[in-house]
């Protein structure tokens, strides 16, 4: 009930891409922005990673940086609430 909830809450916010970023982050749980367009079937990046900043200043989904360890690099992952 509340999964729906947030998916239709995103999908009222923007339509068809909101809620496929929302689904791929109910499905999958934690993940980087270019899993999210793999997962949720989005062929741009650029507009996933416009949508998710969107859904983010909502307070929709939630991010968070964590360290690749074989890279040294940061790594943003969301969540969704």
């Amino acid at each position: 009930m509340i999964l729906t909830r947030f998916i239709s809450n995103c999908q009222s916010l923007g339509a068809q891409l909101y809620g496929r970023i929302a689904t791929a982050l109910v499905e999958y749980g934690s993940l980087t922005d270019e899993q999210i367009c793999n997962y949720g079937g989005i062929l741009r990046i650029d507009l996933a990673r416009a949508a998710i900043a969107d859904m983010k200043s909502h307070g929709l989904i939630k991010a968070s940086r964590v360290r690749d360890p074989q890279r040294n690099w940061f790594i943003t992952k969301y969540t969704s609430v």
